[in-house]
């Protein structure tokens, strides 16, 4: 065990433990001549300790973070577990995220139908195979490098579509489409959905071509 980091169970006589000894771990954390001493639960602390690491830090740097941003708190031992649920949390958020958004691209990239996905700011963030074959069959000159100058282009303003699809979750709205690749111009008919929802300049639209 390490100078800077001391572990230790509560003896049976300490009236301050509120749970059973095996629960619960003392530890003491040292930076320079400044010492800290916590009592929480084994949970808290092996959360702490995956931040840390998850980090690429120490957990008495992790500690002691959290107290320097609360200097005046009164209960420091609560500031912990407070961040370590706060990581907890977050963590969970981004992985549940990283798998919904990663099994939505598998299926925009599976689906037979010429797809596109529009960002807010009307850029195009991804094609699908579908969509590049929809393209040559219309242009059969156009390389696949010619995507990426390409301007897509609803009927309606992308904020009115936008507005639409976050007040009614679940539904797809019908409208016409232009993309231009240099100084030529496909139409046609697209359904589209609110493919990534989330703060106002982050939302994404899924579009498929129909017509």
């Amino acid at each position: 065990m390490s100078r800077d980091q001391q572990t230790a169970l509560p003896s049976h006589g300490d009236a301050t433990a509120p749970v059973e000894a095996a629960d619960v771990q003392f530890r003491v954390f040292r930076r320079d001549d400044e010492r800290k001493a916590f009592r929480l639960e084994r949970v808290f602390w092996e959360l702490l300790e995956q931040a840390a690491s998850a980090k690429g830090q120490k957990l008495r740097d992790v500690v002691f973070s959290i107290i320097d941003q609360e200097p005046d708190a009164k209960n420091l031992a609560s500031s912990l577990r407070t961040a370590a649920a706060k990581w907890a949390n977050d963590r969970h958020a981004a992985l549940a995220e990283s798998a919904g958004t990663q099994s939505g691209i598998a299926v925009f990239h599976a689906c037979p139908s010429p797809g596109i996905i529009i960002g807010e700011d009307r850029r195009i963030v991804a094609f699908n195979i579908a969509m590049q074959t929809f393209i040559a069959a219309r242009r059969p000159h156009a390389l696949r490098s010619d995507m990426v100058d390409a301007r897509f282009a609803f009927e309606l303003p992308v904020a009115q579509i936008i507005k639409f699809l976050v007040e009614a979750p679940g539904k797809f709205m019908e409208c016409g489409f232009r993309i231009t690749l240099g100084d030529e111009a496909l139409t046609g008919r697209c359904r589209v959905c609110l493919y990534r929802d989330g703060k106002p300049g982050t939302r994404q639209l899924g579009a498929f071509i129909v017509t």
